[in-house]
């Protein structure tokens, strides 16, 4: 018994049951139907001899599973194709995914996804036995109920409830950046089948929210910035919206023209020319001490390292750093050297994490960029390549960006008022303005409530301030995933006697 003989009955067992039902397209151990805005997939999944070990089976036991892949997804440039341009994605691209489950252990095997053939082919009858009834009496089920567009948004709007059934065959959970680009995906196909105010409002609606968790998501975990393929993705779902999108008004003219979410640096790859545009590498090595800082000194900067430039006011710490190419990310992507990127953040001392940011010698905050409270990476001007969008590889155009579009952005966040109406905006707005900022939070996070408690305190308005804090507090919860519910909550308890203790001015200038 080995891979060879399973493949074989595959083909002779399986197949003729799903081309009974319409899948018309088939490799070694997949088939796909077209059923538009669908693809149905059955897949086989084999072991290799690390996990047969320890899962206790063989190599050639095998787990059958059912996806279905929604057609007009975010990088489906990314999505294999046969010869003739049909999608045939693989079973983990899919929106919606199930193992097919055994109905009783016929193999002897307790785990119920693996159906085990022994190495004699002792149990292979028995197997196929039970996968040839639930090929023909449960896939057809599951792909039914999968593949109404009207009854998927209304499973995944039940499973938002907290008293509802779970929809564990969606990918992702409720409130998570995949449930949201997923939902998002749906409505879109609703919206360009009846194109109204009203559907587009719908998506437009779910859309924020996809961007509200990609606010959510703090950069100190990423250690460089990792975003750009969501920035990427809703511009693709935002594109979709056609004649219906709306138009934000950027407060800061010169990053708008070069990074928003319209900009050319964001255009989906599958409208650029095949292959990353890239330069080779370059020939002298950039000095962010000659090249950048004696312009963030005419600026108020004041403290400097190789790669970190600091300007500290009473409340807050602004940062400038200069991050040289990460080389797993440069090899990865078969990149040139030479490659950097720049990022600016603003850090308040008052909501400080203990012991999750850089300190100096005196043990004031001089965090990196990724470590601010609310942190932007400069977009390029002259160049696109796509596996690394924000890195520059000109000295001039990284000069161009930081004292145009670095420095401006930096301004909106020292005055308190400035920052205040960059914060109350819509999470849309944000990210159509500024597509690589990250840290301060969706609208209804804890997050961005207690950034804007601080704002209102600095503003002499303590009353909105305390309010904000008792609303954080409460939807600690009900917004952030267990996980994080305590460390947020403590976090919260860190800042409450710092506020109390602040003196604001209604300006830093």
């Amino acid at each position: 018994m080995d891979s060879k003989a399973i493949n074989k009955l595959i083909r002779s067992e399986v197949w003729p049951i799903l081309r009974d039902q319409g899948f018309s397209v088939f490799d070694a151990r997949s088939a796909f139907a077209y059923k538009a805005p669908f693809v149905n997939v059955v897949s086989f999944q084999s072991f290799n001899s690390y996990n047969a070990e320890v899962l206790g089976c063989t190599t050639y036991s095998f787990i059958p599973r059912l996806g279905v892949y929604v057609i007009g997804s975010p990088g489906e440039h990314r999505v294999r194709r046969d010869k003739e341009g049909r999608l045939q994605p693989f079973e983990y691209e899919c929106s919606f995914r199930s193992p097919l489950r055994k109905r009783t252990p016929v193999d002897g095997f307790a785990q119920d996804e693996i159906f085990y053939i022994d190495s004699n082919g002792g149990t292979t009858a028995q197997c196929f036995q039970e996968l040839k009834h639930l090929s023909s009496e449960v896939a057809p089920l599951w792909f039914k109920a999968n593949n109404d567009l009207d009854d998927l948004l209304s499973r995944m709007r039940n499973a938002e409830e907290s008293s509802s059934a779970p929809f564990p065959d969606a990918i992702g959970v409720p409130r998570s950046y995949n449930w949201n680009r997923l939902r998002s995906v749906l409505l879109l196909l609703k919206h360009q089948q009846s194109p109204t105010e009203k559907s587009a409002s719908k998506a437009l609606d779910s859309i924020s929210g996809a961007m509200g968790t990609i606010l959510d998501f703090s950069t100190i975990q990423t250690r460089r910035p990792g975003e750009e393929r969501y920035a990427v993705e809703m511009r693709e779902l935002w594109d979709q919206l056609g004649n219906f999108r709306p138009v934000p008004v950027c407060t800061e003219k010169s990053m708008s023209v070069r990074g928003c979410l319209d900009g050319p640096i964001w255009t989906p790859a599958k409208a650029q020319l095949s292959g990353p545009k890239c330069s080779s590498n370059l020939p002298i090595p950039i000095s962010a001490r000659k090249q950048f800082w004696p312009i963030l000194k005419s600026a108020g900067f004041s403290e400097f390292t190789d790669r970190l430039a600091h300007r500290v006011s009473k409340h807050i710490v602004e940062v400038v750093e200069f991050l040289p190419m990460d080389p797993v990310e440069r090899k990865t992507w078969s990149l040139p050297g030479g490659l950097f990127r720049m990022g600016v953040g603003v850090f308040w001392a008052a909501l400080g994490e203990d012991g999750l940011f850089r300190k100096n010698r005196m043990d004031e905050p001089r965090p990196t960029v990724n470590e601010c409270h609310i942190s932007n990476w400069l977009v390029p001007e002259k160049r696109s390549c796509e596996n690394a969008r924000t890195a520059f590889d000109s000295a001039e155009d990284a000069e161009s960006a930081l004292a145009g579009p670095g420095l401006g952005w930096l301004d909106t966040f020292r005055t308190y008022k400035s920052a205040l109406s960059q914060l109350r905006r819509k999470e849309w707005e944000l990210f159509w303005c500024y597509p690589m900022m990250r840290g301060y939070g969706a609208g209804p996070s804890s997050q961005r409530l207690v950034y804007i408690a601080l704002l209102e305190r600095l503003l002499g308005n303590i009353i909105a301030s305390e309010e904000l804090i008792r609303r954080a507090e409460s939807v600690v919860k009900s917004w952030y995933f267990q996980h994080y519910q305590l460390r947020c909550e403590a976090w919260i308890d860190q800042v409450k006697p710092r506020l109390r203790e602040l003196r604001g001015f209604h300006s830093l200038r």
